[in-house]
């Protein structure tokens, strides 16, 4: 299961104290997406995005809201929840396989997790029909034991599954998957996904000043796509590439120590 981080921008937000149940929604909204979400809560005076997840119809999971901030998704009740949201109307809609597996994995890796054992839906807590008269609840928690009111979902808890939490998805990881397998003898995985161990290998082939290799041909390049002047593509960190790479943390507000590693090869992957 994969996790992909929105980086969505937010106001100042209130970390949660405590997490002891998971709360599911729907978005009404037949086709839509986490920016559009944030968009109209937004709208309405909020930080940004309520959810703290928000699963697409194609099983893609998006990481909206902070996780250990208070959420904006169930009045009332969002001191000490998370919450999740899946694309789709269910009040008509059918909700597509893909979409239900992720939703399973997502709850139980948030159940191991914070060691909870309560899922319950929108409309057990708030006067309303979220999330839908069709949202397999029960295939979601399937094998649960459930009381009446407010839902008990026990199960006998196992180790989570392993998450790989997916910092930019796009053909321009794919691309620099292959430079990095091809300069290092590395053996990435070419899925366009900058997971976990794309960000293992930035960081311990960090690009920086005084190396010379393809992948400094590679930043050269891209940060003059970008604008930033690192002038001749000649595979050496040199000081204009370094300038250039400075030049281009303060404009990411990164850390500016001319340093290439996980977060600054991140916004050049974006």
């Amino acid at each position: 299961m994969d996790i992909i981080e929105s980086n969505l921008e937010f106001k100042k937000m209130d970390i949660r104290k405590g997490t002891e149940r998971i709360i599911v929604h729907h978005a009404d909204s037949s086709n839509c997406t986490l920016e559009q979400i944030h968009g109209w809560h937004k709208d309405k005076g909020w930080c940004g995005i309520g959810y703290h997840f928000f699963i697409r119809k194609n099983g893609e999971i998006y990481r909206g809201r902070p996780e250990d901030t208070v959420g904006a998704h169930a009045k009332d009740s969002n001191f000490n929840s998370i919450g999740i949201c899946f694309e789709g109307a269910y009040e008509t809609e059918e909700m597509p396989s893909e979409q239900l597996e992720a939703g399973k994995q997502l709850i139980k890796y948030i159940e191991d997790k914070y060691k909870i054992e309560k899922v319950q839906m929108h409309k057990e807590v708030n006067n309303t029909s979220c999330p839908g008269a069709k949202f397999p609840f029960e295939k979601i928690v399937e094998n649960a034991s459930q009381t009446s009111g407010n839902i008990q979902v026990k199960k006998t808890i196992t180790k989570a599954k392993s998450i790989n939490i997916v910092a930019v998805k796009n053909s321009k990881v794919g691309t620099w998957q292959k430079n990095m397998n091809k300069t290092y003898n590395l053996k990435l995985v070419v899925d366009n996904c900058f997971g976990n161990d794309c960000k293992a290998k930035a960081n311990k082939y960090c690009l920086l000043k005084g190396k010379i290799d393809n992948m400094i041909g590679w930043l050269q390049k891209k940060l003059n796509n970008l604008g930033f002047n690192s002038g001749k593509v000649d595979n050496n960190f040199g000081p204009i590439t370094l300038n250039a790479v400075l030049s281009f943390q303060k404009a990411k507000g990164l850390k500016q120590d001319g340093i290439v590693g996980e977060k600054t090869t991140i916004q050049l992957l974006k």
